[in-house]
């Protein structure tokens, strides 16, 4: 879907034209988070602070649109060719039900004021890992799930180019061959291997994740050369000819962590036994999300089993909710990285936890399907 503002993005390059469309200055991401959009919701629409939430839908409900600005991925150029930037941005826009859509919009600085001249959708749950102006294009690189991908775990990698000129959108490349591993990673000068848990394959590990990978085994490693449990996503390649790679017969790029410990269960833990665990501390606690209910247990107290579990996508994640003799147990993951605040543990979900009176926060993983 590409669509484009009322005044032509074309003609705005035309600076003789009196259209009050050419630039007047540098569009900035701080313009850009208080600027006026269209062509995404039912009507036009000014972001505050980067952020904007509409009027329900039906009187007193609490489904309304609700679009907030993607503070991590922006990019500035000249797209337009009249020597002054415009800025691209990516909004997240929640339309009330289960999807998180995803669009991005150039945004200029006119006569007329700083707004949107050109909008294309990108999709439901569309994870942006990169985003670019080259040659006068935007350049996209997107995780998205494919049609196989559990809700937690999207593994196909797209490529596109957009001519916000045009409206058009060109696929440059597609890749569902990234999967998800579990095994131990260890980081030296002369070593970067990962050995996969199950079958003990071993590989060269090329770090693609923006060096988060590095960072967190550093805050995990108490000595050099120590094996930590990672779960990542990623896919088997060839090996680098050069250096200490060409002692390995093959190499892992590795695209995502998901998950790291230095402590636990490790490679011994059965994934398979749980869709999601969410676990917290003071006081300790702990949450197995399996099919077709959930359990809930803290220290000190007995298990509790709930049934018939009801699972829904949120803007920033999903929410688990289920019920046990009358009490009601209400689950928000929110798709961030984690710290378990004693063991220093890496998870890919934040996880609120209410129940009763309780309110607890703490981290959550998924498991892995047979």
């Amino acid at each position: 879907m590409a669509t484009r503002h009322s005044c032509a993005y074309l003609a705005c390059a035309v600076i003789v034209l009196s259209t009050g469309c050419s630039s007047t200055t540098n569009a900035t991401f701080d313009q850009a988070a208080n600027a006026d959009y269209d062509d995404i919701l039912d009507e036009p629409f000014t972001l505050m602070n980067g952020r904007y939430e509409g009027e329900p839908y039906v009187a007193d409900a609490p489904s309304k649109p609700v679009v907030q600005i993607d503070s991590e991925h922006s990019a500035t150029g000249d797209l337009d060719d009249d020597g002054l930037n415009e800025i691209v941005v990516a909004l997240v826009t929640d339309f009330g039900g289960s999807g998180s859509y995803v669009y991005l919009a150039v945004v200029d600085t006119t006569e007329n004021g700083t707004r949107s001249v050109a909008t294309t959708g990108l999709g439901d749950r569309v994870r942006i890992r990169s985003l670019a102006i080259e040659n006068g294009l935007v350049v996209i690189e997107t995780t998205e799930h494919g049609p196989d991908d559990a809700m937690c775990c999207p593994t196909l990698q797209r490529l596109r180019q957009w001519n916000p000129g045009t409206g058009s959108m060109t696929d440059l490349a597609t890749s569902n061959d990234v999967s998800r591993f579990r095994g131990h990673v260890v980081l030296g000068h002369e070593v970067r291997s990962f050995t996969e848990c199950d079958s003990g394959r071993e590989g060269w590990l090329i770090d693609e994740t923006d060096r988060v990978l590095g960072e967190v085994y550093r805050s995990l490693a108490n000595e050099p050369y120590q094996p930590l449990y990672f779960e990542i996503l990623g896919k088997w390649a060839d090996t680098p000819d050069a250096g200490f790679a060409a002692d390995f017969s093959e190499a892992i790029r590795v695209s995502e962590v998901r998950r790291a410990e230095r402590e636990g269960f490790g490679c011994r833990e059965d994934l398979s036994a749980w869709n999601f665990s969410a676990r917290g501390n003071e006081p300790s606690w702990r949450v197995d999300v399996r099919e077709p209910g959930l359990e809930f247990v803290s220290m000190g107290s007995d298990p509790i089993t709930f049934s018939a579990s009801r699972t829904e996508r949120t803007s920033d994640g999903f929410r688990i909710t289920a019920k046990s003799s009358g009490s009601v147990i209400d689950l928000a993951f929110v798709e961030e990285r984690c710290s378990d605040s004693m063991s220093g543990s890496v998870f890919p979900l934040t996880a609120t936890v209410k129940f009763d009176d309780m309110t607890l926060q703490g981290c959550a993983a998924e498991g892995m399907r047979p």
